[in-house]
C-alpha cells in the first residue's frame, strides 16, 4: 500500500475517497509519462521533468494543479506556434494547421479528464 493510501485508510477516509485518490494519481501518471519528454524522473515515488522545469515553468506532475499544468503547457504550444510560422514561411510547409489540430486533440483529452475527475469527487 502506498504512503498516502496508508494515511487516507489510517486516518479513516471513506473508500471511494481513497479509490478516487488512486484513480487521479494513475490519470496524472499517464499524462506525465506520455507527455513528450525524456529527462522524466520518479524516484522514491515523484513524477517529475527536468524539460517542463526549463520549457513551462513547473516539474512537478504529481503536486501541480492539472489546470496550472493545462495552462503551462497550452502557453508553451502557443510559444512554438509562432516558431512554426517561420517554418511555413520558409518550407512552404502548412505546419501550423497540422500543429493546431494536434493541440485541439490534446486539449480535448485534458477536458475530458478534467470533467472525469470533478464529476468524480
Amino acid at each position: 500500500m502506498a504512503e498516502y493510501e496508508k494515511y487516507l485508510v489510517e486516518s479513516g477516509h471513506p473508500k471511494e475517497l481513497v479509490a478516487m485518490a488512486k484513480e487521479i494519481l494513475k490519470l496524472r501518471s499517464m499524462l506525465w509519462l506520455s507527455h513528450g519528454h525524456k529527462r522524466v524522473y520518479g524516484d522514491d515515488g515523484e513524477m517529475q521533468c527536468g524539460d517542463c522545469a526549463f520549457k513551462y515553468g513547473f516539474y512537478d506532475w504529481k503536486r501541480t494543479p492539472i489546470d496550472e499544468i493545462k495552462a503551462k503547457i497550452f502557453q508553451a504550444n502557443l510559444n512554438a506556434l509562432g516558431s512554426l510560422k517561420n517554418i511555413k514561411k520558409e518550407y512552404d510547409y502548412d505546419v501550423e494547421k497540422e500543429f493546431t489540430e494536434n493541440l485541439k486533440d490534446f486539449n480535448k483529452i485534458i477536458n475530458y479528464y478534467i470533467e472525469k475527475l470533478k464529476t468524480t469527487i
